[in-house]
């Protein structure tokens, strides 16, 4: 009878030892796999303005306006639609801050 225990636990911890190898070379994969998945559906945006790259233009268009106070969307300009797009964020910003009860 001893000899059968020991049997089946040699086998109950093989079975355990194969899952673990199968988890290990399965779960990284299929995370990979998510997370790439993940990546190219999330697009990045500024204050609602869509993103490409980075977002530096529009970073670059927000603090331009900050540091110049800007406080009217037609004050606004450049060659860069990311830089405009920043400006216009900081312009709501102010609107929305100065709108508050």
């Amino acid at each position: 009878m001893n000899e059968e225990k020991k049997k089946g636990g040699g086998i109950f911890l093989f079975l355990i030892g194969v899952i673990g190898m199968i988890i290990f070379a399965v779960v990284p994969i299929w995370l990979e796999s998510f997370s790439n998945n993940n990546t190219q559906q999330t697009q990045k945006t500024f204050y609602g303005y869509d993103c490409k790259g980075d977002c530096s233009g529009h970073v670059a268009g927000y603090n331009w306006a900050s540091n110049k106070n800007v406080s009217d969307f037609s004050e606004c300009g450049g060659n860069s639609n990311s830089f405009i797009e920043g400006c216009y964020a900081y312009v709501q910003g102010q609107i929305n801050r100065d709108n508050r009860f």
